[in-house]
């Protein structure tokens, strides 16, 4: 991100000394504002962004413009406004279905999928994972196929294919890491700490964890975290209690305070449905391996939803949970 901030901040230097609103310095604007959306920096963000977009506009400069609006789509998620984030990747893929080229083509149904699944959409987002994802497995061409491999590992992982997910991931962040693209790699690594942790791997979730944040933390990366949701931040407010995360924890504490407070539940709607039903099982004496079978789930994700249960409910273990739940009128 600093690399790339730099070389905004050289190109807008270049189009002042040329009276400032040239076309062409529209992209380095919006560029400049994704890096404060990825930042946490939002209001600056949409300044910047929205400058782009108009300088593109006066030079009808349609490549500008789609990546402008890509950028818009994205900030829009982050606001918490998914209507406007709709409505601008909308413009972005009717830029890029425009131009009727197989691989901007195949690129727009990509980005479909991506919204899809950031709006919750998994249908749509799985359709596209099953159209493609021989395709994208077998190519080559790993720099040409990165997005598109990062997405098809986030459709399994919504789909509970964490092994399938967490192969895919490995080969992309290897080859990232061998070619230092450390956006690709930064990424990979943000899905490979939720995997590990959902399959219960504590220690391998703090290792990638480790070297996630040694590579964000120098560049001020925060949406990347806050985008990932509860299960992220209780990820990274367990591993920064570990010894290895250290030289981090100051970084680390500013990420965990950009998610604000965790909001005290409701007693109410204290666990989701799943979870109760969980606990039922729990209550019933079933192991993870018996909870597991009888909802159609991986024994991971039952021991990622136990470990949530521990956390609403603040006990300890299985028992305490149990007469938690009882207390509170969830079970009977």
């Amino acid at each position: 991100l600093n690399d790339a901030e730099e070389t905004c901040r050289d190109a807008l230097a270049l189009a002042e000394a040329h009276d400032g609103r040239i076309p062409p310095a529209g992209l380095a604007w919006a560029i400049r504002g994704d890096i404060q959306r990825e930042r946490n920096q939002l209001v600056q963000a949409e300044q910047f962004i929205q400058t782009g977009i108009e300088l593109a506009r006066e030079g009808g400069l349609t490549d500008d413009l789609q990546q402008a609006q890509l950028y818009l789509a994205r900030l829009k998620l982050a606001q918490g406004d998914p209507v406007s984030a709709r409505q601008a990747m909308k413009q972005a893929l009717l830029i890029l279905k425009a131009y009727r080229i197989p691989r901007l083509t195949g690129l727009a149904l990509m980005l479909e999928a991506m919204m899809a699944l950031k709006l919750g959409n998994l249908p749509a987002a799985s359709s596209w994972a099953h159209a493609v994802g021989t395709d994208v497995q077998t190519d080559n061409r790993e720099y040409m196929q990165e997005r598109e491999k990062l997405i098809l590992a986030r459709v399994w992982f919504a789909e509970d294919r964490l092994p399938e997910s967490q192969q895919l991931l490995e080969t992309v962040s290897s080859a990232a890491r061998a070619a230092e693209r450390n956006g690709t790699l930064i990424e990979a690594l943000v899905l490979l700490a939720l995997i590990s942790w959902q399959q219960g791997e504590a220690d391998k979730s703090t290792a990638v964890m480790a070297e996630l944040i040694e590579k964000a933390e120098p560049h001020g990366y925060v949406r990347l975290f806050l985008d990932e949701g509860e299960p992220m931040r209780q990820i990274m407010a367990a591993c920064l209690r570990q010894a290895q995360l250290a030289p981090f924890r100051a970084y680390g504490e500013q990420v965990l305070a950009a998610f604000g407070p965790a909001a005290a539940p409701d007693t109410a709607e204290v666990l989701s449905p799943q979870e109760i039903r969980i606990l039922s099982l729990m209550a019933e004496g079933a192991s993870n391996k018996d909870i597991a079978g009888d909802l159609f789930i991986t024994v991971g994700t039952t021991k990622w939803h136990v470990h949530n249960i521990y956390e609403k409910l603040e006990v300890n273990n299985r028992t305490q949970a149990v007469n938690r739940g009882r207390e509170l009128g969830i079970i009977g």
